[in-house]
């Protein structure tokens, strides 16, 4: 069932093959569709997490020219509200810089890995052969049912052991 702010069915958005190969997806995925100008605060919308986590200059710009493109705003332009927040994102950009490019980052930890062999994900840890096993988790009835269970046995446990009064296993 889709949701208030998702087409009825996926064909019935407009696609931009070109820049979705261009960029690895389809922005109009997330874009064409009605999306609130602000959100309740406890209501997620995948569009607008989408935009908050592009890390690339190049892919935010894209998104820009889809927005653009749908022509979803009152004036057939695009919408504001959505504008300012890819233009916040690229602020936010162009202050903390774009993520490293996927080789850098992988020179990075090979340079990591080489200074200090000790830190390796990839070394054998010693574990135990088994987890260690854990009792319940407290607030849950089989933790309530323990409780109970073990408070009835403590008193009836010391019945269950008869101790000769000479010390010895004769009663």
């Amino acid at each position: 069932m889709p949701s208030e702010h998702s087409p009825a069915d996926q064909s019935d958005r407009q696609t931009f093959p070109d820049r979705a190969e261009t960029i690895g997806e389809d922005p109009a995925r997330w874009l064409d569709r009605s999306l609130p100008e602000l959100p309740d605060e406890d209501e997620v919308v995948p569009a607008y997490d989408r935009i908050a986590s592009i890390d690339r200059i190049g892919v935010l710009n894209t998104w820009k020219l889809v927005e653009r493109d749908l022509d979803r705003g009152e004036d057939g332009g695009p919408r504001g509200y959505v504008m300012q927040r890819l233009d916040e994102r690229l602020q936010g950009l162009l202050e903390h810089g774009e993520r490293p490019p996927p080789e850098e980052i992988a020179a990075v930890r090979e340079a990591v890995r080489a200074e200090h062999p000790e830190w390796d994900e990839m070394a054998e840890v010693d574990r135990p052969s088994r987890p260690v096993p854990r009792g319940p988790t407290p607030g849950t009835d089989r933790y309530e049912r323990e409780q109970q269970t073990d408070s009835g046995t403590e008193a009836s446990g010391i019945e269950d052991f008869a101790v000769a009064t000479d010390g010895g296993d004769a009663e």
